[in-house]
């Protein structure tokens, strides 16, 4: 550390002048609490000086980790000021960097209502959409985002605006619109492409549109005879035709009986024939009273 320090000044050397920071900010911490807590009279200092003094110390505790230290001075510094946007913003930060997202919305939210510049607010709002985000409060988290995309905010620094267009791709990737992910994330990576991070997300949104599977189009109207319809069908025919060729099997009965019926006739006329016969034998009869006739007119004449 000593010789790093060393060798490069702190200018040249940030990470090296980052860690120096990380080591002495505890210690710097407490002496400034140390003072401020020994000062005989508060009340003396105005708003605009604490904030100056607590602002600075509460920031380093957050880059270092010390979380319980920053919350502290933030908390200190709304009870100086009860309006402080800054305070806000703040405790929002350590609870968002606690995973406690759910508070910080509340946090930005309340933010939001006490920001007396336009720079303010939309830190406040790109802020409350990315707790959101984090919290799955997707709606939420949308409609802080689209404020800043609006073509009305025309004075909304540019790299606000990405980062708002880069949170609306990602809320639509968590919704499953990964085609309207994309698009957001390309305006993104478009309106800032030093940030790596668009990047990054725009590379995943397309991987995970590659493995998506394809969309199956679907026929707007059934077809016209469904392989489930016509099977039915097909069944219900069966018992028709054989109730067709029982028929066919019912007639069968009645041509019998017009045969039994053809015999009977034949049977008949067999029968009239005896009767011819009787018939004839009758003739010989019918003569001897002809020639009865004809002598008994022969005896009117000779009488």
């Amino acid at each position: 550390m000593l010789k790093c320090w060393r060798s490069t000044p702190p200018v040249s050397s940030p990470a090296c002048a980052l860690r120096t920071l990380r080591l002495a900010a505890p210690l710097l911490i407490l002496a400034l609490i140390s003072a401020c807590s020994l000062m005989p009279n508060q009340q003396t200092f105005s708003v605009d000086e604490v904030e100056q003094a607590l602002l600075p110390i509460a920031d380093i505790a957050i880059e270092t980790g010390q979380m319980e230290t920053a919350q502290r001075l933030y908390r200190r510094l709304l009870d100086v000021d009860p309006e402080s946007h800054a305070a806000r913003m703040g405790l929002g930060d350590v609870a968002f960097k606690e995973r406690h997202s759910a508070d910080a919305v509340d946090w930005y939210l309340d933010a939001q209502t006490y920001a007396t510049t336009p720079a303010q607010l939309y830190d406040a709002l790109l802020w409350h959409g990315r707790a959101a985000l984090d919290a799955g409060q997707l709606e939420v988290a949308r409609r802080s985002f689209e404020q800043l995309t609006d073509a009305r905010a025309a004075d909304v620094p540019t790299i606000t605006v990405a980062w708002a267009l880069n949170g609306i791709g990602l809320t639509l990737l968590l919704e499953g619109d990964l085609h309207g992910a994309v698009a957001f994330m390309e305006k993104a990576v478009r309106s800032a492409p030093s940030e790596q991070k668009f990047a990054d997300n725009l590379a995943r949104a397309w991987a995970m549109l590659a493995d998506a599977p394809a969309p199956q189009n679907t026929p707007s109207t059934p077809p016209a005879e469904p392989r489930e319809v016509v099977e039915p069908v097909a069944e219900a025919v069966e018992p028709v035709t054989e109730a067709v060729e029982t028929e066919a099997e019912a007639v069968e009965p009645v041509t019998e009986v017009a045969e039994a019926e053809t015999e009977v006739a034949e049977a008949e006329t067999e029968a009239v024939e005896p009767v011819t016969e009787v018939a004839e034998a009758v003739e010989p009869a019918t003569e001897p009273d002809v020639t009865m006739s004809v002598d008994d007119n022969e005896e009117r004449s000779s009488a």
